[in-house]
């Protein structure tokens, strides 16, 4: 980590795919590495994982009955009974119906590794893990999947809730909310429009909330920083009680929240569900009824600004294939909402029940910027802008509403590649239904925005955000942009990297002089001359320093 800089991580390292061990071994390391610089946020999937020690265990599987009940924070017409779930295993192996089975024929079929998957699906919103962790569990020990038991995963899962474990240290070290500078994070809202147990018809803050031991009432704090402080007291205190009783004082008879409170942490399993009964900045989200985004109230505005807070990061929500910027209206505050993690969705691209694909962002903050960079995944949409801030900072466009008729609001600007001008990325949501399109700086302007006269954007100055800077007429052209293509320093460059490292102006400006109507596939394979599938640095130089350029 550069000297100077934080890391932020938002929160939900799990569930996404065949990598949750691995990411939480990451983010452990880089926490110890650097404690005061690297900040953990909890996440509703880090927090529900701490069930695992109450619900998941052999004395949990002995007990379960036909009215062992469902968790009490899925809604109703959706809940399934755990009895309900191992009797369908039972009718599929059995070949019948499930009324034609006796208790002796489920009986065989509930055991932990059913029970974990029974969780995952229908609470925890996790279907498909067992097999994600299965298979990573194949890769880490270099087996073949089908080598690894459904044993081992169930003891990978228990294991990473005991002191040590991945889960456990994750939570040990993690906060609810994290501000440096003028910067609020958080891993879901400071606000919420959908909350169940709480609030004015499901609206509340959750800022200024601080819940009791139990979470079953709460407290409030009128300062900003006194209402940090205190809610990471709170989350830290639950954890402690957790790890003091993490199995069950009583199990639960039936679907209620007191049912499900006796044991410790209680009160921190609950403020990460649906169902929290005090407003909760973890599960909880705040966005128009379609999914369109939402400013804060001007109350909330004010008392953010007031207490110099100009830019709140979240996540939680996934809104679309790259960040979405919420601006506001006589008001220098931004929301930068981060959460692409349905970017691409069934497109298992990578692996089997990938629905993110190849998009990836950055959010990095220097001093007032706050840069975007990354891909959306679609084709070669390559994502470079600056947020806007203060008087004319970044790009005036980002944020935008267009007119009433047309529904979109403009979401990032794409880099210019192979001479191509720069274009706006325009977003539209109804629901789970995201249109997107694209439309030159000059259209937005005049066909979309009308007269706005808007701002030129400010330039952004690469001397701050990008550690390759460097003159186009000193030194070494070929060295310094390799450096800047080689984004793990191993002297090679993939594909991917070829493409991720096209947010940098002097890679593309490269680019576009060694080929400047072609592809990023095409630019490749001309500059992989010995076509083994990876650029070096003396394929680039011979390249750059051909004489057609």
């Amino acid at each position: 980590l550069e000297d100077g800089y934080h890391f932020v991580f938002g929160g939900d390292t799990c569930d996404k795919g065949p990598g949750t061990l691995r990411c939480l071994r990451a983010l452990l390391q880089l926490k110890k590495d650097y404690p005061d610089r690297v900040h953990l946020l909890i996440g509703n999937r880090e927090a529900n994982k701490l069930r695992f020690t109450a619900e998941c265990t052999d004395e949990q599987v002995a007990g379960i009955t036909p009215d062992s009940p469902a968790a009490y924070w899925v809604a109703e017409k959706a809940r399934e009974r755990p009895w309900n779930y191992f009797s369908k295993l039972a009718a599929k192996a059995n070949g019948v119906d499930m009324a034609d089975l006796s208790e002796e024929d489920v009986r065989p079929h509930i055991n932990q590794a059913n029970l974990f998957q029974y969780h995952l699906k229908h609470d925890m919103g996790s279907d498909g893990d067992f097999d994600f962790r299965q298979q990573e569990l194949a890769h880490i020990l270099g087996r073949k999947v089908e080598d690894v038991s459904d044993q081992e995963v169930v003891n990978s899962y228990m294991d990473s809730v005991k002191p040590g474990g991945e889960i456990c240290e994750y939570m040990r070290n993690a906060v609810m909310v994290c501000l440096l500078g003028s910067t609020l994070f958080v891993h879901g809202q400071i606000i919420g429009s959908q909350f169940i147990e709480c609030g004015e018809n499901g609206v509340a803050w959750a800022l200024g909330v601080v819940p009791e031991l139990g979470g079953l009432s709460c407290r409030h704090v009128n300062d900003l920083r006194a209402w940090i402080v205190e809610l990471n007291q709170w989350a830290q205190a639950e954890f402690d009680d957790w790890e003091a009783q993490p199995t069950w004082v009583k199990p639960p008879t039936e679907e209620t929240i007191e049912g499900w409170s006796q044991r410790g942490g209680a009160g921190l399993i609950l403020y990460g569900t649906p169902a929290t009964r005090v407003p909760s900045v973890v599960y909880c989200r705040y966005l128009e009824d379609n999914c369109m985004p939402k400013p804060y109230p001007k109350q909330l505005v004010d008392y953010l600004v007031e207490a110099g807070v100009s830019r709140v990061v979240i996540g939680h929500t996934p809104h679309g294939n790259c960040p979405t910027v919420i601006r506001h209206e006589g008001s220098d505050l931004t929301i930068v909402m981060a959460d692409t993690s349905y970017s691409n969705m069934k497109s298992d691209l990578n692996y089997k029940g990938d629905n993110r694909g190849d998009a990836v962002c950055s959010i990095a903050m220097d001093g007032e910027e706050c840069n975007v960079h990354g891909r959306t995944g679609a084709g070669e949409q390559i994502i470079n802008y600056v947020v806007p801030y203060g008087t004319g900072g970044g790009d005036p466009c980002i944020g935008l509403s267009v007119p009433a008729d047309s529904h979109f609001f403009v979401k990032a600007l794409l880099a210019g590649l192979q001479g191509e001008m720069s274009r706006y990325l325009l977003c539209n949501f109804d629901g789970f239904k995201v249109t997107y399109t694209n439309e030159s700086e000059q259209n937005l302007r005049t066909s979309l925005f009308g007269d706005l006269g808007l701002p030129h954007k400010r330039e952004l100055n690469h001397e701050r955000s990008s550690s390759h800077h460097f003159d186009w007429n000193e030194g070494d052209v070929a060295k310094n942009v390799f450096r800047s293509m080689d984004q793990d320093g191993d002297g090679k460059v993939m594909l991917r990297e070829l493409k991720d490292a096209c947010s940098d102006e002097w890679v593309r400006k490269t680019l576009t002089l060694l080929a400047p109507d072609a592809t990023l596939d095409d630019i490749f394979k001309i500059l992989d001359t010995n076509k083994d599938g990876r650029i070096s640095m003396e394929e680039l130089k011979d390249a750059i320093h051909s004489p057609r350029v």
